[in-house]
């Protein structure tokens, strides 16, 4: 249930080597980050807790004794109105929001050293000694640290005069008091909160208030400075551009008198002339154009034999009109007369005579007007001709005079340019004369600085969480410095396979005090639990030696280690034990002279062993010991003696005992010395049909396995495999897919420590009988070599150990 599917497929697993020098292929599983992180706590869960108690309990202390400190609030808005400061040159101001960045400005002009500076000189907290730490006694801590610093510093404060260490102790202070103000915004309104934090509630909220009149006080009097310099500014610079102005006025004139280029009004008297003398010359053409076509009139009606009385002249003359009034009426007369008297009376003929005079007088009339419009073309001709020449003798003068005039225009925009600067400077100078009378900060007070009733600092809620994440995090951080130091060791198969590149064969569980029960060894373990996970790993390793077994009769394993305290006892005696109870012929040989574990294990003081079969001294038949709890043999190493010697493996002797052995055995099991510790054991191995090399998680080094195989190697001895002694069974989730046995997925209900004995039928409704209780020598014996192996005595207590449980 507990155990992760591999969405991926199923987990490729090492193939056996061919051959005795070929390495197996490496695990291939897939990893599990959550899993990794719990079975790091669950192997470091003590350190990690220690740590998280020491650090958190530590952190705690050191934050609430702290001494008491309490903050006051004070807040302020900036308000909508001009935000920047009266100047000289810029327009008067608009009532404007302040933006962002204008409160950020205000807020960091809050928290600056020149605000705590002027606080210091209002409460005059240098004398104070809760601003001031030259005031305060100094506790131990600080009395060795101010040792400390003189010895470091070599008296440099003594050398100071009066005065600088006054200074040092003022410019510190001044840092206190800064690093006791804190104003901040309300999220991205225009309020700001100033915070003052002091060992005294009154003073942290005289201090908030002050702090509120000395920055409103301050930006007063900076708009009323700015007002002030700008209207000392203006009027100096007025004075000068009116000095200036009247300079180039009088430049201009005096250009104006050397030249001759008067004018009125902005124009030069020659434009005048010229543009007058233009307009006359145009009016000139258009009367000429005028008359000349009244001349052309008369001669065209004169030429066309057209009355002469039609033109214009004639008909809006008034001598002509009265003539003909009056040869109107003689006409009429004459009519009358013609009538009365008839045609040819005198009187007729008179009134005819009259009549042609009056005619003639009309005639005579009209002519003088064709003269006179003749006349008139010829003067307006002659008067044109004169106003051209008139005008090009002006355009000549002043193309002459064109230089001067462009110097002239020179000056003349120089001198506006003047009088617009000073214009403008004027009104502005109007604008803001007397500002600084009237100007105000655009400051508002929200809120008074009330009395804290409570003390900001220490905050316990705030002060255990911080304790809490502070041991937490140092508990963490030196599991993982731990972890990365014991990287080095395999804690499961799967590692361990990793790294090597060998199989591991079987994973052999860890058996804890409560497993062992009072005075239980891993030996008197596998006799009274056959039916549980640390002998079902054994049989794995069984299961293995069997399907490698050549055809012969006996099949001859050993059992190494790289370095002593790896079990490798431990598990020859227990492997062939269960080997033994399952019906085959066991015979397990103690080739570790030194240590001699077996016979510690099975509490015996044999007289010979080993050592005596190699020297021809003894039949090895005869040296055998049988296991009182299986039907295993052994051929232990003698007991210790005086005249100890190095036994000399000849390898025809060691063969033919063999040999002999093979004859009456089905397995038989080297007990070999360390690799790396005893130079025999390799020695010892070569007699092997197959050699597996034992290694104890989390304790062997896995560059020390290496170095192991590596030397096996060298003297070509192949290796079937690798056991992983003491794998942790409690790791949380799954240990690995290449444990022999996938120890947390299996059920406890299906093993079933200390119930049975050898039970071939599950259906068995009784268990076998427990075996006799052996000699408390005997259990104190075998536990006392069991620490030694598992590392928990060294060998001098376990002389002690073994002494004690003899008496």
């Amino acid at each position: 249930m507990n155990a992760p599917h591999n969405l991926a497929g199923p987990p490729s697993y090492p193939s056996a080597p061919r051959n005795g020098n070929e390495r197996a292929g490496v695990w291939e599983t897939p990893r599990n980050l959550v899993q990794e992180v719990l079975r790091l706590v669950w192997r470091r869960w003590r350190l990690l807790a220690g740590v998280f108690v020491v650090v958190t309990l530590a952190a705690a202390v050191i934050q609430l004794m702290q001494p008491k400190q309490y903050t006051a609030h004070a807040s302020i808005m900036v308000s909508p109105r001009p935000q920047q400061q009266v100047t000289a040159l810029d327009p008067a101001p608009l009532p404007t929001a302040p933006d962002t960045a204008l409160v950020d400005s205000e807020i960091e002009f809050i928290n600056s050293r020149l605000i705590a500076e002027k606080v210091v000189e209002r409460f005059s907290l240098v004398e104070d000694p809760a601003w001031n730490a030259a005031l305060r006694p100094a506790s131990p801590i600080g009395a060795v640290k101010n040792a400390i610093k003189g010895v470091l510093l070599g008296g440099v404060n003594s050398q100071l005069a009066p005065d600088e260490v006054a200074e040092i102790q003022r410019q510190k202070t001044i840092s206190a008091v800064d690093e006791a103000i804190n104003a901040n915004r309300y999220g991205l309104s225009y309020a700001v909160r100033i915070n003052v934090t002091a060992r005294s509630p009154r003073q942290a909220a005289d201090i908030s208030n002050a702090i509120v009149e000395i920055y409103r006080d301050a930006r007063d009097a900076d708009l009323t400075a700015g007002a002030r310099r700008a209207n000392l500014w203006l009027s100096e610079r007025i004075a000068e551009l009116r000095e200036d102005l009247a300079k180039k006025e009088a430049v201009v004139e005096d250009y104006r008198n050397t030249t001759g280029l008067f004018g009125t009004e902005g124009e030069l008297l020659i434009e005048r002339k010229l543009r007058d003398a233009q307009r006359m010359v145009s009016e000139a053409r258009v009367n000429l154009t005028d008359k000349e076509a009244r001349l052309a009139q008369i001669e065209a009606s004169s030429e066309a034999d057209r009355p002469v009385e039609t033109i214009a002249e004639a008909l809006t003359s008034d001598v002509i009109r009265d003539l003909r009034l009056h040869i109107a009426e003689l006409r009429s007369k004459q009519a009358d007369l013609e009538q009365r008297y008839g045609s040819r009376s005198p009187l007729v003929r008179d009134g005819r005579a009259v009549i042609a005079k009056v005619q003639q007088q009309i005639d005579e009339e009209i002519e003088r007007i064709a003269a006179n419009v003749a006349s008139d073309v010829e003067v307006a001709r002659r008067q044109l001709t004169v106003l051209e020449e008139n005008l090009k003798e002006i355009s000549a003068e002043m193309v002459a005079d064109n230089t001067a005039r462009v110097r002239l225009r020179e000056l003349e925009l120089e001198a506006e340019s003047a009088r617009e600067v000073y214009n403008g400077l004027v009104q502005r100078h109007l604008q803001i004369e007397g500002q600084e009378r009237y100007t105000t900060a655009n400051i508002r007070l929200l809120q008074d600085a009330a009395l804290p009733l409570k003390p900001s600092t220490p905050n316990v809620p705030i002060a255990l969480a911080l304790s809490i994440s502070l041991g937490l995090g140092t508990s963490i951080l030196l599991c993982l410095v731990m972890e990365q130091l014991n990287e080095d060791t395999a804690q499961f198969a799967e590692q361990l396979s990793q790294r090597t590149g060998y199989p591991v064969i079987a994973s052999v569980p860890e058996l804890d005090e409560k497993s062992l029960g009072d005075g239980g060894t891993p030996t008197s373990y596998i006799v009274e639990n056959p039916i549980s996970a640390f002998a079902e790993s054994l049989r794995v390793l069984l299961h293995s030696i069997e399907t490698r077994r050549q055809l012969k009769k006996a099949t001859v394993v050993c059992l190494l280690s790289a370095l002593p305290g790896d079990g490798k006892t431990t598990i020859s005696l227990s492997a062939a034990r269960l080997a033994a109870a399952s019906g085959k012929k066991v015979l397990l040989v103690d080739c570790d002279h030194r240590i001699r574990a077996l016979n510690r294990l099975l509490s015996i003081e044999p007289q010979g062993g080993l050592h005596e079969v190699l020297s021809q001294n003894w039949h090895w038949r005869s040296l055998i010991v049988s296991d009182e709890h299986s039907d295993l043999d052994v051929l232990p190493a003698r007991a210790s003696s005086t005249d100890d010697t190095l036994i000399e493996f000849d390898p025809k002797v060691m063969r033919r005992f063999l040999d002999d052995a093979s004859k009456g055995y089905d397995l038989i099991f080297l007990d070999a010395p360390p690799v790396l510790s005893v130079a025999e054991a390799r020695t010892i191995a070569s007699f092997s049909d197959q050699t597996y090399l034992i290694a104890r998680s989390e304790k062997t080094k896995i560059a020390t396995v290496q170095a192991a195989i590596s030397q096996l190697l060298n003297s070509s001895i192949p290796i079937q495999g690798l056991i992983l002694n003491s794998v942790n069974m409690n790791f949380p989730g799954r240990l690995s897919y290449g444990d022999s046995l996938y120890y947390r997925e299996s059920s406890h209900s299906y093993y079933e420590p200390r119930q049975r004995k050898f039970v071939d039928d599950p259906d068995t409704e009784h268990a076998d009988p427990a075996p006799p209780p052996e000699p408390k020598q005997a259990v104190a014996a075998r536990t006392a070599f069991d620490h030694l192996q598992y590392g928990k005595l060294s060998n001098l207590d376990y002389a002690a150990e073994r002494r004690r449980s003899s008496s």
